[in-house]
């Protein structure tokens, strides 16, 4: 058996993998929710998923230089939030915000 480094990358080729950043499957905290149904489950990954969106953007904004790409990045964090937020509602609603 031999033994390697194992490199995560997300799917824009950066490492998920640095100081103070901790990467979790989306499904970590929904596989432990076996008793909710189909369609909890589909708005709590639908809701993790846009949490995820949200903060890679974020973090994508931090290296951009160019005017175009700045405004962007500015109109899209701004969409990302506003989904987010919206499905975190949802999910409040739902009484389901222990598993996000």
């Amino acid at each position: 058996m031999s033994t390697g480094t194992v490199k995560y990358e997300s799917r824009h080729g950066k490492s998920l993998i640095g100081p103070g950043t901790v990467k979790k499957s989306i499904f970590s905290k929904i596989s432990h929710a076996a008793l909710l149904s189909a369609e909890d489950r589909d708005l709590l990954r639908v809701t993790l998923e846009a949490r995820d969106e949200w903060r890679d953007t974020n973090s994508n904004f931090d290296y951009v230089h160019e005017d175009m790409l700045v405004d962007y990045y500015t109109y899209k964090l701004k969409a990302c939030e506003a989904r987010y937020t919206y499905f975190l509602k949802l999910v409040k609603e739902k009484g389901l915000s222990r598993y996000v």
